[in-house]
């Protein structure tokens, strides 16, 4: 039976449309194939860089004891080193790791593990232990009780906000935490300054070089390449070391005492790359005494003051010299008059700040 050639072209065009549709369905399959498959490549690869770390769960204050109830382990996506961060893995070496090592994971909370009497003893050295074991066998369980406890206190080093990626630093033993003067870190305090000269546009994390200039145009570096913790329109807070906090005291006496010296603040155009200049500030004869004699400075930095000597007392003569010139009545009554107004203003600030936090 003859088919009628519209009949033909009509079935050959339903074909041929369906040999077309298949074909692009099969091509948008293996796309959609190959997105999801590189999707999921994507995903597994995220999902690798997430790390599981112990987190701060509250606000913790530098000094203040650190509890497991403190400690919360999360998932996080984060730069920070491995091998710098308080993780399951991470189970040697500091109090920090030693901390992660001897914590486990429980209902979302974290527990001492069995066998440990609490917190603090998971930190303990091995030895530490032992030595603490021959002390009790020597003279008996109840002895020292409270020192033992103390030793094995975990302390912030740091103020460590809630949410914050626990680093190995940021625990310590307490005994360990404050004692070793040698350990230069332990010297550095925070200091405010109200007497600075600061820059028109200085703001909360500049780098900056504390210098004084003296009237014969000699200008030397007191402190240097010192990040600006705070700062305020006259005040700025510096993170000094006990050396660095001695030097600051003896510019600040100067810089009162001679007429048309300053003690001002200069920024650092680049300070990611810039390395931190010379402190060249030669200090007062007195100062220097004590800073090579003070307990509270590290040995290794005395020893640099006692070696730098002979250079100190040639750069420090035209110094001494500006200052025998002066009167010593009109020295006395000028550095009483700042040290008295630098009190003033301190204790309005200090008012100011007191009456606005109570609000």
């Amino acid at each position: 039976m003859a088919i009628n050639p519209i009949e033909r072209r009509t079935r050959n065009s339903l074909i041929t449309g369906l040999l077309i549709g298949g074909v692009i369905a099969i091509i948008i399959g293996a796309i959609s194939f190959m997105q999801i498959t590189k999707l999921n490549g994507e995903i597994k690869k995220e999902k690798g860089k997430i790390k599981q770390v112990y987190v701060a769960a509250r606000d913790i204050k530098a000094n203040n004891e650190v509890k497991p109830e403190d400690l919360v382990m999360e998932g996080v996506v984060t730069s920070i080193p491995t091998d710098k961060i308080v993780t399951p893995e991470s189970l040697n070496a500091t109090a920090g790791k030693n901390v992660a090592s001897l914590l486990e994971k429980k209902d979302d909370k974290l527990t001492a593990k069995a066998g440990k009497k609490d917190f603090a003893s998971t930190i303990m050295p091995s030895g530490d232990n032992k030595q603490s074991n021959n002390q009790s066998s020597g003279t008996g369980s109840t002895g020292n009780t409270g020192d033992s406890k103390a030793d094995k206190t975990i302390v912030a080093t740091i103020d460590i906000p809630k949410g914050t990626v626990i680093t190995e630093k940021m625990l310590a033993l307490k005994s360990e935490a404050v004692t070793d003067t040698n350990n230069i870190n332990s010297t550095y305090r925070l200091v405010e300054y109200s007497m600075i000269m600061l820059p028109t546009e200085l703001q909360k994390g500049d780098t900056i070089d504390v210098r004084i200039s003296y009237p014969n145009g000699q200008d030397f570096i007191v402190a240097a390449k010192k990040v600006v913790e705070k700062s305020d329109s006259t005040s700025i807070w510096l993170k000094l070391r006990e050396d660095e906090i001695l030097k600051m005291n003896s510019a600040i006496i100067e810089s009162y005492s001679v007429e048309g010296a300053k003690l001002y603040a200069v920024n650092y155009t680049q300070p990611g790359i810039q390395a931190a200049a010379n402190s060249n500030y030669p200090v007062s004869d007195k100062v220097y005494e004590l800073l090579v004699q003070d307990p509270n400075i590290a040995t290794a930095i005395q020893q640099q003051y006692r070696t730098a000597l002979n250079n100190h007392t040639l750069i420090r003569r035209p110094i001494n010299e500006i200052l025998q010139a002066s009167q010593t009545e009109e020295l006395r009554s000028r550095i009483s008059s700042a040290v008295q107004k630098e009190i003033k203003d301190r204790a309005e600030k200090r008012q100011t700040f007191i009456e606005g936090a109570a609000k």
